[in-house]
């Protein structure tokens, strides 16, 4: 697909804190602004260029339905359709915002910011200011959401949060047997999945789902492109993808066409529907916009750009494997309930038990791969805070050990409230899977792995660092967060 007539520029997305750099209010994020508060003016849902019915395309909490065109609540979470999907929500949004900045006689060179939080995990400066400039008439800020927890004073996010050196070391775009089964950007789903379908990628997990949760507010939840830093946190996972296949070693986009010629449906800036599948958006190039870090096109490997059909041994793969793959079960606790202190639970090991349990730890007989998994999910406050998950740590205290060898990543709950009810696509509830393989070798090394005793310990997580004393700060918890969990498993393959 080629850009509109309209688009024909080039365009480059710039990192909102070199922006901000100097002063606030750069032009670039002014008139992004000023184009959101536009938005919010126009009639929902009768144009689907107003912001609300942008956000409801996403999801949106009070209405299960797909809206009046049949695309309302289509996000795609939890499948090998998160990356190109999300890429091409942000793209058509970006095209709305532009056709506004221009009619408004803002910059010409608008385009979308993205936000680094790898690099500045503070929220931008003009996201935690309430009133907008008064070059600007002085009025409420439309980048400003009260329900942010914390971040609004200046906290940053903790470092861990944003890490995304697991999603890196995944080869695979979508998980196989024998290999990465957790995969970069999802597992194989042969249609679209708007949450529910549980085969959540490496980078939709960590980092994508922690920040949106550590966020907190109208960013915990489906409805997060209510607000405004929604669009520059996708961004940036936008750029991550590219940096990903950018690594080289086989990292490539799939090549199969229930990925490649899947169809979605979006509105162009003046309201026209377009149709659009990830084969045509596979090079941000051809869409006509960059990263302002990205490589000159010449330096980009090509795989990076179009699926190759020299990758033959990606080609040859069926996704039949992927679906056939049979984890085998060591291990599962009771039910148990997570609140506002530590929670643990034993893993009961499955017969024959220990045996199994004591191999995994040694190199040559162990298993390709060890998963631990959360699942049965269910919340009683939608806002539930992030957890830390440790495995068989003596002494989890109030959390906040991010760099112990028993420290097996964050539970967040991202999607989790939209994932029942009305909305539900599935009744069992969430699920969140952590690839524990290198974790159990390095416990036995140091003498730490009991095979016979393993014991899952959760602690709310501490997901904020106070930027002038680098002390972990855990948000406010809700009373009774009231998590069920139905069981945790230890799985190989």
């Amino acid at each position: 697909m080629t850009p509109e007539s309209d688009e024909a520029a080039f365009s480059v997305r710039r990192e909102i804190w070199s922006l901000e750099q100097n002063e606030t209010w750069d032009p670039i994020t002014l008139a992004y602004a000023t184009a959101i508060r536009e938005m919010q003016d126009r009639p929902f849902p009768a144009d689907q260029t107003s912001y609300a019915y942008q956000t409801a395309m996403h999801g949106i909490d009070d209405d299960p339905g797909r809206g009046p065109d049949g695309v309302w609540n289509m996000c795609q979470h939890q499948s090998w359709y998160f990356l190109p999907w999300h890429r091409m929500y942000i793209l058509w949004f970006e095209r709305i915002v532009r056709d506004i900045v221009r009619t408004q006689g803002g910059p010409s060179d608008w385009a979308l910011p993205y936000w680094n939080w790898q690099a500045n995990r503070a929220l931008p400066p003009a996201f935690r200011e309430e009133k907008l400039p008064a070059s600007a008439g002085g009025r409420g800020n439309p980048l400003f959401i009260e329900d942010r927890i914390l971040v609004n004073n200046g906290i940053r996010l903790a470092p861990d949060v944003v890490l995304s050196a697991g999603a890196e070391a995944a080869v695979s775009f979508f998980g196989r047997a024998g290999q990465h089964p957790f995969g970069f950007g999802g597992g194989v789903i042969d249609r679209p999945s708007h949450f529910g379908a549980r085969a959540t990628g490496e980078l939709e997990r960590q980092p994508h789902n922690n920040v949106h949760r550590t966020i907190g507010g109208t960013m915990g939840t489906a409805g997060s492109p209510g607000d405004p830093i929604f669009w520059l946190h996708h961004a940036q996972i936008d750029r991550l993808w590219g940096r990903w296949l950018r690594l080289g070693g086989g990292r490539a986009n799939p090549t199969e066409g229930a990925w490649l010629d899947q169809e979605f449906r979006f509105f162009k800036a003046r309201g026209a529907d377009v149709t659009q599948t990830p084969r045509e958006v596979v090079s941000t190039e051809a869409l006509g916009y960059r990263y302002d870090d990205d490589p000159p096109p010449v330096a980009v490997p090509l795989s990076a750009l179009v699926p190759e059909q020299a990758e033959a041994m990606l080609a040859q793969i069926e996704r039949a494997v992927v679906a056939s793959a049979s984890p085998e079960e060591l291990g599962a606790s009771e039910p148990l309930t997570l609140g506002t202190g530590v929670t643990s639970t034993s893993i009961k090991p499955a017969d024959p038990s220990v045996m199994r349990l004591e191999s995994l730890a040694t190199p040559d007989t162990s298993p390709s791969t060890v998963a631990l998994i959360v699942e049965g999910i269910r919340l009683g406050d939608p806002q539930a805070p992030i957890y830390e998950v440790y495995l068989n740590m003596a002494d989890v205290g109030e959390g906040g050990h991010h760099h112990s060898p028993h420290f097996v990543g964050f539970l967040e709950f991202f999607g989790a409230d939209h994932e029942h009810g009305e909305h539900a696509e599935h009744a069992e509830g969430s699920k969140r899977v952590f690839n524990i393989t290198s974790l159990v070798y390095q416990l036995q090394q140091e003498g730490k792995w009991d095979p016979a005793g393993a014991v899952v310990s959760f602690v709310p997580a501490r997901v904020f660092e106070d930027p002038n004393t680098g002390a972990l700060l855990a948000p406010p918890i809700p009373r009774d967060p009231g998590v069920q969990i139905e069981a945790v498993r230890i799985v190989a393959e």
